[in-house]
């Protein structure tokens, strides 16, 4: 079925993949945004990127009721509703998270340690890959989709997988020796942020899954 969408999107008028990638960027810009603030964490005031944040997750939630409304209306798809409504609520939650991580960041200043800056790293690898994914996909929409070339684009989803492994081994090994040490208003608050930075990157991983599911059905 792949292959006629383009077809189908011009019989029915509607498209969820521009929305879907104007959200796809400001999810992937909050990432960047939240790298951004690690970096300046403890050195200078990282309230206007707060801010910016807030205004990001403002127009995402602009552009997701926009998607909710068409998929409430009775209009056929090529694609499966549920699948676009899943990855617009995995691609909301990236930005909502990066957002309560934006305020807990500000609560209270102390050094971070490498080991969490490179968990930090490893979101703006997955974000970038997130960002390639849409990309690689985006010309594909201007003809009739041919299953090579979306597969080749989908080969964008592995290689998000196999970051988010990464990052996973690496966040258990930072829970086995980076923690000792630590006072204890310390550990609770870098506690607190690996937790977040694992919930962002498991889903932005779904959040590709369901891209895959989408498209291939």
């Amino acid at each position: 079925m792949v292959k006629f969408i383009r077809h189908v999107f011009d019989v029915f008028g509607y498209s969820p993949f521009p929305d879907l990638s104007e959200h796809a960027n400001l999810c992937v810009e909050c990432m960047h945004l939240v790298k951004r603030m690690f970096e300046l964490y403890g050195r200078e005031d990282i309230s206007k990127l707060v801010k910016k944040i807030d205004e990001i997750e403002k127009k995402a939630d602009n552009i997701k009721d926009r998607i909710r409304k068409y998929l409430s209306d009775p209009i056929v798809l090529p694609v499966d509703k549920y699948a676009v409504f899943n990855l617009i609520v995995l691609q909301d939650n990236v930005i909502n998270l990066c957002r309560d991580l934006a305020v807990l960041l500000t609560i209270r200043d102390f050094r971070v340690p490498d080991e969490i800056m490179r968990l930090v790293g490893k979101i703006v690898e997955i974000a970038d890959e997130y960002s390639e994914l849409y990309e690689h996909i985006k010309p594909l929409l201007a003809k009739a989709f041919v299953k090579s070339e979306v597969n080749e684009a989908l080969e964008h989803v592995d290689r998000i997988v196999k970051i988010g492994d990464k990052f996973e081994s690496e966040y258990l090994k930072i829970c086995q020796e980076v923690f000792e040490g630590l006072k204890p208003a310390e550990l609770v608050l870098l506690r607190e942020l690996i937790i977040y930075l694992s919930r962002i990157v498991e889903n932005i991983v779904n959040a590709a899954k369901m891209f895959k599911i989408m498209i291939e059905r």
